[in-house]
């Protein structure tokens, strides 16, 4: 009896050792580079995790994911409503499902006409999406208008770059004009005014941009070229692309350090679903 009971116990301390092994090896697993950046600007601010999307889309594996961003799976900093639960998608705005574009003496930024929302795009990445709630911001109200419309076009690119990386990769390159979308984009923004605190912020944003249309410029002149999808990462737009996405979220936690939660998710959401690496 008592050698049964040792067998018995010798064989559950193997089963804990490899589940504490597993789980140690999936937190490996998690993207880590971006980390100490982001728990350097707010200590205690959870970052959002990421969430799978319904079906995979078909994008380079080397952009899915914003791999060499951080992925905290038990954050949660927003109220409910702003942001995707670990199970479901928020549903964007109703101005986010729009496909054509809007009057410019509206005041918005374009929607862009790419086949697929701004809600489809970030599940499509996968990637959570927190939206950034001017209620709440401590920046001042100039800075307020402007956050909310960066953000929205913002939004806006992320939905082409996906579109981009969707259509271009299954050799696509014709049923949406890519390089139109961006110069939608790039020209709203370029008119845009800017609050002198956050003109640093502004130029990162319209170098992400650019160098994101350069990419897919490059690709759609070159489009046998394997390396654009076997050799993403090393790609000096896609690489300059992604250093703008970073030093504009950088900029962000810098300039609102006493930002709520939501928004400092947000703040993150968006520039990580930006970047392509």
């Amino acid at each position: 009896m008592a050698k049964k009971i040792a067998v018995f116990v010798a064989i559950l301390v193997c089963v804990l050792v490899l589940a504490r092994a597993y789980s140690h090896t999936q937190d490996q697993r998690q993207k880590p580079i971006f980390a100490a950046t982001a728990q350097n600007a707010a200590p205690n601010t959870p970052v959002p995790s990421e969430q799978a999307p319904a079906a995979p889309a078909p994008i380079p594996d080397s952009a899915e994911n914003g791999s060499a961003w951080p992925d905290a799976a038990s954050a949660d900093p927003a109220k409910p409503g702003d942001t995707a639960s670990s199970s479901a998608t928020v549903s964007a705005p109703a101005s986010d499902r729009a496909t054509t574009a809007l009057d410019p003496l509206s005041g918005e930024p374009p929607i862009v006409n790419v086949g697929l929302t701004v809600e489809q795009a970030y599940a499509a990445l996968p990637h959570r999406r927190t939206v950034w709630d001017a209620s709440n911001s401590t920046a001042a109200p100039d800075e307020q208008a402007y956050l909310g419309t960066i953000f929205k076009l913002v939004d806006q690119a992320i939905a082409v770059k996906v579109a981009g990386l969707q259509n271009y990769s299954r050799g696509d390159f014709t049923s949406v004009d890519i390089d139109a979308q961006y110069e939608a984009l790039l020209n709203y923004a370029s008119a845009m005014n800017v609050p002198s605190a956050l003109t640093t912020y502004h130029q990162d944003i319209l170098a992400a941009l650019s160098n994101e249309r350069e990419f897919f410029r490059d690709w759609n002149a070159d489009r046998t070229n394997s390396a654009f999808t076997a050799q993403f990462q090393t790609n000096p737009q896609v690489q300059a692309a992604s250093a703008a996405s970073r030093a504009g979220y950088g900029e962000l936690m810098r300039a609102f350090p006493n930002e709520p939660a939501v928004n400092k998710g947000a703040f993150y959401d968006y520039h990580c679903a930006l970047d392509f690496l």
